[in-house]
């Protein structure tokens, strides 16, 4: 008996339930792994390995930081000996700012990706030359709305420390409203840069978009049991990329091991390349998995989106009536 072939293609705007949401998110990954990952190394991957490579070469030098605040930096040989704590912060400043730029890259290419897999037919494969195509609009307008978002976020921050100044009730305030509204915070903040360029709105409005949906349709706690349970699955995912530095900075700090300025380990020194080996294979690999993460919030505003405006329901009425 014929069979008709599998669809690897997965529509976005349908409502899904808590069990779809992951499943179609593994399936798209599934069918996208090679050409998604592969766009995600290739352009994105040397700026998270740069970053790596300080962050890890920061976690050699911070292994040895208090030695510069101790008689032993003036009269022990080593490179941390003519090392000056302004050095070591304009280092974390280019770090962050590295960071920065290899992150606006990656949600550029990972959401432009999503946005294309909807216009493609089955079987229809997305490049890495087409999604370059896009990156530089993309990259510029996801960099000035995280700058945006970043002086939002300055300013709940301050407001967040002036009610945590509050003895007790702010600690139990902010207890309680992490445990409560973090991940759908999460959640929106992950999908906002998806709407922002799908729907070429600021991030601010990308993020009350997605929360508004999330909210009208009465999705509130469906949804932060979703996003508890994906970072939970992810995170436990990203300890294997991760576990060789956590187990090199916990062996460097609690032993005799010291950081060695040639690289090399000798003398019970631990090598800096070691620390930069596994900083690079942490950042990398973690990277890698993030896009599931996205996955999960994009079909998850769909549902919603779906849900209250019959998106999906439309596009299928209109395509039937061409077809006719």
């Amino acid at each position: 008996m014929y069979q008709q072939p599998r669809s690897t293609k997965v529509i976005f705007n349908q409502q899904r339930d808590f069990g779809k949401i992951f499943t179609d998110a593994f399936k798209f990954f599934k069918y996208n792994f090679k050409s998604l990952l592969g766009a995600v190394l290739l352009v994105a991957g040397p700026l998270f390995m740069i970053a790596g490579g300080i962050n890890g070469y920061l976690q050699a030098m911070g292994n040895d930081l208090s030695s510069l605040f101790s008689f032993r930096s003036i009269t022990r040989r080593s490179y941390l000996s003519d090392f000056d704590v302004s050095d070591y912060l304009f280092m974390m400043l280019v770090y962050f700012i590295v960071l920065m730029a290899a992150y606006v890259v990656y949600s550029a290419i990972v959401n432009r990706y999503l946005i294309l897999s909807q216009k493609k037919q089955e079987g229809e494969k997305i490049t890495t030359a087409e999604l370059m195509q896009y990156l530089p609009a993309d990259a510029w307008r996801l960099f000035y709305n995280y700058l945006l978002l970043t002086l939002v976020a300055l300013v709940f921050t301050i407001g967040l420390v002036i009610v945590l100044m509050i003895p007790i009730l702010g600690a139990l305030a902010f207890l309680v409203g992490f445990l409560l509204v973090g991940p759908n915070l999460m959640y929106a903040l992950t999908n906002a840069p998806y709407l922002v360029l799908r729907d070429e709105i600021l991030i601010t409005q990308a993020f009350g978009k997605s929360w508004k949906y999330m909210r009208i349709t009465g999705n509130y706690w469906w949804t932060w049991l979703l996003m508890v349970v994906a970072y939970i699955m992810i995170s436990v995912a990203s300890v294997v990329f991760a576990l060789p530095q956590l187990v090199l900075t916990m062996v460097s700090t609690f032993s005799r091991l010291r950081f060695d300025e040639y690289g090399d380990g000798g003398d019970s020194g631990v090598g800096a390349i070691w620390f930069i080996i596994f900083a690079i294979i942490a950042v990398v690999g973690q990277h890698l998995l993030m896009p599931l993460l996205n996955m999960f919030t994009a079909l998850t505003y769909h549902s919603h989106e779906e849900m209250e405006e019959g998106t999906g329901l439309k596009d299928r009425i209109d395509q039937i009536g061409l077809n006719n």
